[in-house]
Formats: structure tokens, C-alpha cells, sequence
């Protein structure tokens, strides 16, 4: 029994190639699983950053504002967090690389625009608790 040319070419192509992937389909994915990978994947750097970006606001809206000097020390974290998402997403995708290093700069900008807020010589003393001690008079 001789083999034809075709079925020849389709051993020496098929040949070193795993068996779960000999019976596809034109058309099917070769990886789904990695493709489903790289879904949640991105289901989860999304979940990270709306996490990261609920707390920077929180901080912002009711420590920063009255300003509180840890709430200053503490805005810094997210660049960092922000940072890291930049040098690893933004390194494989131009668009998330330009849309991060936006804030990348901006958020340094204005940290350091509002140093004068809360460590500057105008800074509104904090009143003292009235002392439980002091005599009513």
C-alpha cells in the first residue's frame, strides 16, 4: 500500500504536533484555555484597579481634605501601585502605556503642588481636646 503525496505531507505536517490539536477544525481556536486565561486575566487587573481607585478616593475625599498629613504620606501608594501597571501592561500595549503614564505624571504633579497645604509655615494649627481634668467653672 503506497501513501499518496497528500497523506504523506499531512504526517510530515502534523508530525511533533500534540494529539489534542491533529483533530481541529478550520476555524477552531487552537488555545482556548489560554484565551480564556487571558480573559480572567484582564477580569482581574480591572478588579485590582477599581479596588485601587475606590480607596484613592475614599483617602481623597475625607482625610486629604482635611488635610491630614498621613492622608498626604498615604496618596503616594496608588502611584506606586499605578507604576507597577504601567511597566507591566503598558510594556505589551501602546494604548494602555500612554493612558497610564497620564497619570503616572499627574498624580506626583499635584502631590507636590499641595506640600505648602500640609507641612508649609501657614498650616492651621489642630485644636487640642478639651481635657476631661479641667474644672467646670
Amino acid at each position: 500500500m503506497r501513501a499518496t503525496l497528500r497523506e504523506v505531507a499531512d504526517r510530515l505536517r502534523w508530525e511533533g504536533v500534540p494529539s489534542h490539536r491533529r483533530n481541529l477544525q478550520p476555524g477552531q481556536d487552537r488555545e482556548p484555555r489560554r484565551s480564556q486565561l487571558r480573559h480572567h486575566g484582564r477580569a482581574r487587573v480591572a478588579l485590582h484597579e477599581l479596588t485601587f481607585a475606590l480607596l484613592f478616593i475614599v483617602l481623597i475625599a475625607i482625610p486629604f481634605r482635611r488635610g491630614q498629613r498621613w492622608a498626604w504620606w498615604a496618596a503616594w501608594l496608588p502611584m506606586i501601585a499605578n507604576l507597577g501597571y504601567t511597566f507591566t501592561f503598558g510594556a505589551h500595549d501602546h494604548t494602555i502605556l500612554a493612558r497610564s503614564l497620564i497619570a503616572d505624571r499627574a498624580l506626583p504633579v499635584l502631590l507636590i503642588a499641595h506640600i505648602p497645604a500640609f507641612f508649609g509655615p501657614n498650616r492651621p494649627q489642630r485644636r487640642a481636646a478639651p481635657s476631661s481634668a479641667t474644672p467646670l467653672g
